[in-house]
């Protein structure tokens, strides 16, 4: 069992609205649109992982860190390459250009909607902002559009993932978007980690131990919620100066959302 909840931010109910995915692991094209409070329940490889995998890499903080972003492995049913246009008519010989056609290479793609945003972030975000009908799906650019019940208009982020092969580089490559910069600009933009942090999302994994959780190894609870605050640096900073590695100690002096100051030693 997989559980989406709202994430709060300023006393507003951040939430995920929906998620469009598209050739992701064994996803081959998919549209969910949330409740307020989701749970996901099925059997095993059913697909509850993978989507809020596929969240992670629209939103996570951390989650394009790794190198690659993706693999051959994250792809539906492993095509990452391009293939080869089929002929129209069977059995016709082709001419060169035919021949020489290909169809593009797969992408990853994962498209997520966030609604219930602050003032702060709706003016961090800008001009990235769309106004959306929660009754209908619609996006419109004017906040109070015409014919329209204003109490079902809701201010909204869409966020893009996309990552692909490059036979280049020959290696696997993928980034977050605002989602508006792909149609709209001539450059998409990036959606940063920085403006990730904004967003508050966070995926925790399931933890085997509590030890697992506390401790300070890379993709740790811990690891997770220092990095999100950016004080892990000074930490390691202030530890060196104060003892030896064999009695390293480690204060959290600054709370996270949903989280109270705690410490830890080693």
């Amino acid at each position: 069992m997989q559980t989406i909840k709202c994430m709060m931010s300023g006393g507003f109910a951040l939430k995920i609205y929906a998620v469009l995915i598209e050739n992701f692991r064994g996803i081959r094209s998919a549209k969910l649109v949330l409740p307020d409070h989701a749970v996901l329940i099925g059997d095993n490889n059913t697909g509850k992982s993978s989507l809020l995998e596929a969240i992670d890499l629209a939103l996570g903080p951390d989650r394009l860190s790794r190198r690659p972003p993706v693999d051959e492995h994250d792809f539906f049913e492993g095509k990452y390459l391009p293939g080869v246009a089929a002929s129209v008519e069977e059995g016709a010989v082709p001419d060169e250009a035919e021949e020489a056609a290909a169809v593009e290479a797969p992408k990853i793609t994962v498209e997520v909607t966030i609604i219930g945003l602050s003032e702060e972030q709706e003016a961090r975000f800008g001009g990235n902002i769309e106004w959306l009908n929660i009754e209908t799906g619609d996006f419109f650019i004017e906040a109070h559009p015409a014919g329209v019940d204003a109490a079902n208009i809701k201010a909204a982020l869409r966020v893009t993932f996309i990552g692909a092969y490059d036979s280049d580089e020959d290696d696997f490559v993928g980034n977050s978007f605002y989602s508006r910069s792909l149609t709209e600009e001539d450059k998409p933009e990036p959606f940063t980690k920085k403006d990730k942090q904004h967003c508050g999302f966070l995926f925790l994994r399931s933890l085997r131990t509590g030890s697992r959780a506390l401790g300070l190894e890379r993709g740790s609870l811990l690891d997770i919620i220092l990095r999100l605050k950016e004080i892990r640096p000074q930490m390691w900073e202030e530890r060196s100066a104060r003892s030896p590695p064999s009695t390293w100690q480690v204060t959290l002096r600054s709370g996270f959302p949903g989280c109270s100051p705690a410490s830890t030693s080693r």
